[in-house]
């Protein structure tokens, strides 16, 4: 059994593991949602599945990086403003161990896969 839980592109990864590979997928999309909040999620249903199987959380981190914009010039650039790359690795770390530690006393095997909100050929230039 594999079940997603994803920030946004959960739908288009489901329908392609079931075109590619005939797998039945279940999903769980929460479209503006953060890591956390799925982890959280997976961790309530999955302790309510009876099996085991893949748990695999896709997020992007919009709690990382901002998209700035001029609108006179065409310019965008993604700057990393909320915290230090240590206060986002101890935060980060904390949301992965927890939710992988859940997972796993339930029999299932989590895979983490996070997407960073930005387009180095659109942005930066």
């Amino acid at each position: 059994m594999i079940r997603i839980y994803s920030t946004s592109r959960g739908k288009e990864i489901k329908e392609s593991l079931n075109k590619l590979f005939n797998l039945k997928v279940s999903s769980h999309v929460s479209p503006g949602g953060s890591m956390e909040s799925i982890a959280n999620q997976a961790q309530r249903d999955i302790t309510n599945i009876d099996g085991s199987g893949l748990c695999i959380f896709v997020a992007r981190l919009p709690d990382l990086t901002e998209r700035e914009k001029d609108y006179e010039e065409i310019y965008e650039e993604v700057v990393y403003t909320r915290e230090t790359p240590k206060e986002t690795s101890y935060r980060l770390d904390s949301i992965y161990a927890n939710a992988s530690s859940i997972v796993k006393e339930e029999g299932w095997t989590p895979i983490f896969c996070t997407i960073i909100p930005m387009s180095l050929t659109d942005w930066n230039n």
